[in-house]
């Protein structure tokens, strides 16, 4: 039988900085860009945000500077951006590179833009300290109410549900003789049991249940107990009908069945819980989110195009996609059923398999700088005019396509 061999999940690569000295300004520039797109697409803010925390240890900060900067709040308060900075540096990115710097400084309109990195993480953190000043003060204030006892949910729930059993105690105990019924649904709206408390009261009580239970299947007769040979175990049992002794029969059998009762009774309240409680509505993911995973090629100077961005393609009728390596055009059309299309993962989803197709560009300049100029109305037979064989897209996207067009 043939082992079905699964794709390993490819993950960004992260730059490597090691030799930067040697670097043109643009070829820094680009991998520094690279690595916050690495980071941005392989961590969490609050995945990074350590990063932050350790980069104040380093530099000497004080535990109580690095406890006021985590109760910053509003704009003092350490932000994705300051995470992110923080993280590159941790990962090798160097804060400051005088190539670079100088590069920046002779474009026109652009002075100033090179900061050393960490002098823009200590101004923000230097912030957040500030804003958060109040916590050594608070701290004290609050000093004294530390070992005040302050009840846990769990804790209320367990004291209500045993303040709710003090008449059903009083009824099982009259049970063997009274006979009459307890009105459990009454008791408990009085008493606003909900599942959590009901589940709490029949835990209270399923032990003596199945102890009950026990008696009434299992209690040895003098008979049984007589023909045990094993002293041991015949102890045991001889024990375990004295312990019981004062109980008859049918004193065992009606507590049971108040104990039954009660059980049911705690059983419906966990299950009509289940049935009125409102399903959770799973947030829709946002639009950036969706296509965060999209591979393309922003531009390409070779052909002068530019892509389009990914969020577009989202409820798009029409897409028109240009691979610069293998030089296709291809056209999605949206399937007629489900009307537009979107995305997932790294491809495109509900497009027409049929009505989707690619064609080689032979003069890829050219034909590229037509469809540029070309309207709504030409584009409908732009490909039919392209005189090579189609073939059927498969809705993938990688690095060196280009999102030409978008139409809604």
């Amino acid at each position: 039988m043939a082992v079905k061999k699964t794709r390993a999940k490819v993950k960004s690569l992260c730059p490597d900085f090691t030799g930067y000295k040697s670097w043109s300004p643009q070829k820094f520039h680009s991998q520094r860009n690279a690595m916050r797109d690495y980071l941005y697409s392989e961590f969490k803010a609050s995945d990074m945000i350590t990063s932050v925390w350790k980069w104040m240890k380093d530099n000497k900060y004080s535990a109580l500077d690095i406890k006021k900067a985590k109760a910053a709040t509003g704009f003092e308060s350490i932000n994705t951006t300051v995470s992110l900075y923080a993280r590159m540096l941790e990962m090798g990115v160097p804060s400051y590179y005088d190539k670079h710097a100088e590069y920046w400084e002779n474009l026109d309109g652009v002075s100033g833009k090179m900061r050393d990195i960490n002098d823009f993480i200590r101004e923000r953190v230097e912030l957040a300290i500030e804003s958060g000043k109040d916590v050594e003060e608070d701290e004290k204030a609050n000093e004294g109410a530390k070992n005040v006892y302050v009840p846990t949910i769990q804790d209320r729930i367990r004291d209500q549900s045993q303040e709710a059993c003090h008449a059903i105690d009083e009824w099982l105990e009259g049970y063997r003789e009274s006979k009459k019924d307890f009105n459990f649904a009454g008791h408990f709206a009085e008493k606003s049991i909900t599942q959590a408390h009901a589940r709490k009261i029949r835990e209270f009580y399923y032990g003596e249940y199945e102890e009950y239970l026990e008696l009434a299947n299992s209690m040895p007769t003098p008979q049984q107990i007589a023909k045990i040979t094993d002293e041991t175990e015949k102890d045991l049992a001889q024990q375990f009908r004295d312990g019981y002794s004062h109980l008859s029969k049918t004193d065992i059998k009606k507590y049971l069945e108040g104990l039954e009762k009660l059980i049911t009774a705690c059983d419906m309240v966990v299950e009509k819980a289940k049935t009125t409680r409102k399903p959770r509505v799973k947030k829709a993911p946002s639009k950036d989110k969706l296509v965060a995973k999209v591979k393309y090629k922003k531009q390409d100077n070779k052909y002068n195009i530019v892509s389009a961005n990914p969020v577009e393609m989202l409820e798009a009728k029409e897409i028109w996609v240009f691979n610069c390596k293998t030089r296709k055009l291809g056209k999605y059309i949206a399937d007629e059923l489900l009307q537009t299309m979107s995305v997932k993962g790294t491809s495109i989803v509900g497009f027409d398999e049929h009505k989707s197709v690619q064609k080689t560009l032979r003069k890829p300049e050219e034909q590229l700088k037509a469809f540029k100029s070309s309207g709504k109305v030409a584009l409908r037979k732009f490909m039919e005019e392209i005189a090579t064989t189609d073939t059927k897209l498969n809705g993938r996207l990688n690095e060196e396509t280009v999102i030409l067009k978008v139409s809604r």
